[in-house]
């Protein structure tokens, strides 16, 4: 199979476009962490202080400063995120709206090393909560279309489904944030709506995959590799689709089967809206369900040392890093992610250390798996560079809220985003907006962004990239599905890709004349000036 290396690490991404990041601080120990008990959040297996920076900090890209004898964070209530801690005053200063709306830690509780780091590093405090308030209302209008339509026909299970898979994206989004009060409602309101599909195929499906979550056995040469390497003893879990190999102590049996789960609900979450709403019936030309049966997906993580990284991509998994300059670029990455190698037909390969993020490498890597398997069709050839971190970034904001893994093939700029009225400040919205800003006012056109090469991409590229494959997921329907499938296929040709992808978009939107390319995108920015921006979706398109 076509073994194309990508490198990713965990980065700051668009450093300086939003003004208030969501940081994660580490507490001394267990003792520490019971007087801060009302503002934990359990994260990876692990308790933090979430929130926004209020004061003692200096945050620079790449770098937090404690310069104070304590530091203040901005916390949401657990119980209301949707209720922002601070409200803006006349002179354009954060007010605290209550006692509890922030919480102060002095040096002497904070963690030994690395005790404060990012974990939404664009995103923002009002963000989460307009994001909280957008899945609720998504919620709350399909609940009215179901109501609105007759029981047990066609369109009612479908929008049941489509109710179901948007609560349980909410459910896991509440819980990647630590909204445990939230999540548990929402779980018991899954259970509800459940019931409603009891005899449901769809249902009966992403159960199995649920309850086919178990350890395995090492393999023997996976095993025999790590004690020669560095004396480590591994673990193993699998279920119908994903595969973990850690070493033990990395992470808890718990925080496997929780990554398992997470990886199966994205997996069937994928199905749900790009697979099963166009499967073929008797009298249709349908779009088949590429998604294999079996395991696709490995994430292997090896201890954290340049010679364990190097040796075990060598020794264990046959491959190779490359000479001269291109070895030592890909050696100073954290992971890479290739197809092929040692059989396994999707491998996410990482380096463990501090600040991993096991959620956040699932899921982006999950995207990247899926893009290639139902777009592409699995294609060796394939390439475009944009929709694969187009949906990596969709299916980690969509399922974690946040995106910790980007390519480091570009070099990171900052963007300033455009100023208000003069004299008036306002609080940053988020992420939404900010990628949104950004892939309008910086976001190279259609035909630029489908022909792009990962490595001459930069922010507003994958702002664009991310913009642009929300606005067909989310408008375009069958013919969204059947363009981006065109478009993989027409990338894996030779010259003149550009063209033909140009006449295969008249062709499936039915054109007869202009810019077909240039068509599309306007649709893109419409969406992006309105819609998008806001989070409504339009009612999508069959």
């Amino acid at each position: 199979m076509h073994n194309r290396l990508l490198l990713f690490s965990l980065l700051l991404l668009f450093s300086g476009l939003v003004p208030g990041q969501i940081l994660k601080v580490r507490l001394r120990d267990s003792k520490i962490e019971r007087r801060y008990k009302a503002s934990l959040s359990r994260i990876g297996g692990a308790y933090f202080i979430v929130g926004e920076p209020k004061a003692g900090l200096v945050i620079k890209p790449g770098s937090i400063n404690i310069v104070q004898k304590s530091i203040e964070l901005w916390v949401l209530d657990p119980r209301h995120p949707d209720r922002l801690p601070y409200k803006m005053g006349k002179k354009g200063e954060l007010q605290p709206t209550s006692k509890r709306s922030f919480v102060v830690i002095p040096r002497s509780d904070l963690a030994g090393s690395h005790p404060v780091s990012f974990l939404m590093e664009d995103q923002t405090l009002p963000g989460i909560a307009g994001e909280y308030r957008l899945r609720s209302d998504e919620i709350a209008a399909i609940r009215k279309k179901i109501k609105k339509t007759k029981k047990a026909t066609q369109e009612w299970f479908r929008l049941q489904r489509h109710l179901l898979d948007r609560m349980e994206r909410f459910r896991l989004w509440l819980e990647a944030l630590s909204f445990e009060k939230p999540a548990r409602k929402m779980a018991a309101d899954i259970a509800k709506e459940t019931k409603r599909l009891k005899d449901d195929g769809y249902r009966e499906r992403a159960q199995s995959a649920l309850e086919s979550i178990h350890p395995i056995p090492v393999p023997e040469d996976l095993d025999e590799t790590a004690r020669e390497i560095s004396g480590t003893e591994y673990k193993a879990f699998e279920s119908q689709h994903v595969r973990l190999l850690f070493p033990a102590g990395a992470m808890e049996p718990g925080t496997a089967k929780s990554l398992l789960k997470l990886g199966e609900n994205i997996i069937e979450g994928f199905r749900r809206e790009f697979c099963d709403p166009y499967a073929p019936q008797r009298d249709d030309d349908g779009i088949e369900d590429e998604i294999p049966d079996g395991v696709f997906a490995v994430f292997l993580w090896v201890p954290d040392s340049a010679k364990a990284y190097e040796r075990y991509y060598t020794d264990y998994l046959g491959g190779s890093w490359g000479t001269g300059e291109r070895k030592k670029r890909h050696l100073q990455a954290r992971g890479t992610s290739v197809r092929g190698l040692h059989g396994f037909p999707y491998l996410h390969y990482w380096r463990l250390g501090e600040q991993n993020d096991f959620e956040g490498q699932v899921a982006h890597g999950l995207g990247h798996d899926l893009m290639q398997i139902q777009f592409c069709r699995g294609a060796p050839g394939s390439r475009e560079d944009w929709m694969r971190e187009g949906v990596a970034y969709y299916t980690s904001f969509e399922y974690l809220g946040r995106n910790t893994v980007t390519c480091i093939a570009f070099k990171m700029k900052t963007y300033d985003r455009t100023p208000g009225p003069e004299g008036k400040k306002t609080v940053a919205e988020g992420r939404r907006a900010a990628f949104n800003e950004l892939a309008l006012s910086k976001g190279p056109p259609l035909h630029r962004l489908v022909s792009m090469d990962l490595a001459d991409m930069e922010d507003p590229d994958l702002a664009k990239g991310w913009s642009f494959f929300d606005f067909v997921a989310r408008t375009l329907g069958k013919k969204g599905v059947l363009w981006l499938r065109a478009a993989c296929f027409e990338a894996g040709k030779t010259d003149g890709f550009v063209e033909r992808l140009r006449a295969r978009t008249k062709e499936i939107f039915g054109l007869k004349e202009g810019d077909a390319l240039g068509w599309l995108d306007s649709q893109w920015r419409a969406y992006a000036k309105s819609s998008q921006n806001k989070g409504e979706a339009p009612r999508r398109r069959r």
